[in-house]
């Protein structure tokens, strides 16, 4: 996911709720509508990826290595 903030948050258009999620007020441009729902998806999935572990490389043993090297 990428760390840069996104515009929408700077339009006013964007507020958070009284749960502290994210909205769009209705009336938003689709520019707006677009992006925010681009995020939220890119942000979703990398949420689910995390929570099953699948951000991480997976482990490389020492074992393994030396077998590729020939070793």
């Amino acid at each position: 996911m990428n760390a840069s903030k996104p515009s929408f948050i700077d339009t006013p258009y964007f507020y958070y709720d009284d749960n502290v999620n994210m909205r769009l007020k209705d009336g938003a441009p689709s520019e707006v509508r677009r992006e925010f729902n681009r995020f939220i998806k890119a942000y979703s999935d990398w949420q689910r990826m995390n929570v099953l572990g699948l951000e991480t490389p997976p482990p490389v043993y020492l074992d393994e290595i030396e077998d590729e090297r020939g070793i």
